[in-house]
């Protein structure tokens, strides 16, 4: 379901372009093709099916126009020009010479006529003539004034006329078959279209440099995540986000974090029920497939460290307990898949896996293992807001 034109233009590259007249075909038309390895000319006759098209190859440009309707259903034909091998060798003396000893040999004889005076009167048998009109008049005088003598020429069998590069124009008289002429001198309406074309080239060209050139544009944007993970078992909560700047649509830099909250568990070397928090963060990179597409691809990989602490769960949140956190160093990398939905926001569905090196929470008294560090490992499942110029 795509117009006529918009599928020429995609056909268009660097060596080949269409010249047609939109006031001749249909270009509007929308047509559904499907076509792999097929001619060229195959794909247009499709296109253009019951509009009399024909094609014409020319340098590059495919002239597309009318079916050209010889004149009294008959094809014109026009000669092309001689080679320069097939033209006449110019005669020699001697040639010549032959040649005018055998035109005083073939010189026609005049025949003799009887004076105007001594021509008897002949009278016409009927009323209708050789010229075909209706009377009975004395026609010796006109017979006799038309030429004084008849030259016995030979006369050569009739052929049809072929259309010469002739600036003349063929048009005798009604019984006369008509031909066009060719006049190759004077240029058509698809030779300036052509040339149009041509002189059009050069701003095609700097355009399309313009496109390949790097757009410059600022683009910057803020992202809120909230996500699910679970601690050892526990299920925990991630609230987040990153504020990126991105030298292209495809790449961008910038910083995030996550900051991590527990529910509440027995721990049996405290024997009382407690609960993580903490958080991490560093420097993140994005890569995004497909950016220009309403759906896309997005890779987050953020490189950074973090800090963890026990609680307990019958303290606020936010209450850090002194006397014993833990940093750890955290690696995390995912995908998400983002829609556009406007263009200043975008919104995904994202999963990513997070790996730390640290060292284990320790009952201080004790001395015992509390928490160990690689329960800080798993996956992530949460969802991304973004605000900003993309």
């Amino acid at each position: 379901n795509t117009s006529i034109e918009e599928i020429l233009k995609s056909l268009e590259t660097e060596d080949l372009s269409f010249v047609y007249s939109p006031e001749v075909f249909d270009v509007k038309k929308r047509v559904s093709i499907n076509r792999q390895n097929t001619r060229l000319s195959d794909i247009l006759i499709e296109l253009f099916a019951g509009q009399d098209m024909e094609m014409r190859e020319m340098k590059g440009q495919v002239l597309l126009r009318k079916k050209l309707i010889p004149v009294n259903n008959e094809e014109t034909t026009i000669d092309p020009l001689p080679k320069k091998e097939e033209l006449p060798k110019p005669a020699t003396p001697q040639q010549e010479k032959r040649k005018e000893d055998s035109l005083q040999v073939t010189k026609p004889k005049l025949q003799e006529t009887t004076p105007i005076e001594q021509t008897p009167e002949a009278q016409v048998a009927n009323n209708i003539d050789s010229f075909g009109s209706n009377s009975a008049e004395n026609k010796t005088n006109l017979i006799a004034r038309t030429t004084n003598y008849i030259p016995e020429w030979p006369i050569k069998p009739y052929s049809p006329l072929k259309v010469t590069n002739s600036p003349l124009n063929l048009d005798n008289a009604a019984i006369t078959p008509r031909y066009a002429i060719a006049e190759q001198d004077k240029s058509s309406v698809w030779d300036e279209i052509a040339l149009l074309n041509k002189r059009s080239q050069a701003e095609k060209e700097k355009e399309r440099e313009e496109k390949q050139k790097p757009e410059r544009k600022f683009r910057a944007g803020l992202a809120s995540y909230t996500g699910y993970t679970e601690f050892d078992g526990t299920p925990a909560l991630l609230l987040g986000g990153r504020v990126m700047y991105y030298p292209s649509v495809s790449v961008g830099i910038g910083v995030g974090g996550n900051a991590l909250l527990s529910k509440r568990f027995y721990n049996a070397e405290l024997d009382e029920d407690i609960r993580l928090e903490g958080g991490y963060g560093g420097l993140t990179f994005e890569y995004t497939l497909f950016p220009q597409s309403t759906v896309h691809l997005n890779i987050p990989i953020t490189v950074g460290a973090g800090g963890f602490t026990y609680v307990n769960a019958d303290n606020p949140i936010g209450a850090v307990n002194p006397s014993d956190s833990q940093a750890f160093f955290a690696f995390e990398g995912g995908a998400e898949l983002e829609v556009n939905v406007a263009k200043f926001m975008k919104m995904g569905l994202g999963l990513s896996y997070r790996t730390v090196s640290g060292t284990s929470l320790l009952n201080q008294d004790s001395q015992e293992e509390i928490i160990n560090a690689s329960a800080l490992e798993g996956m992530s499942f949460g969802i991304v807001v973004k605000f900003g110029r993309f």
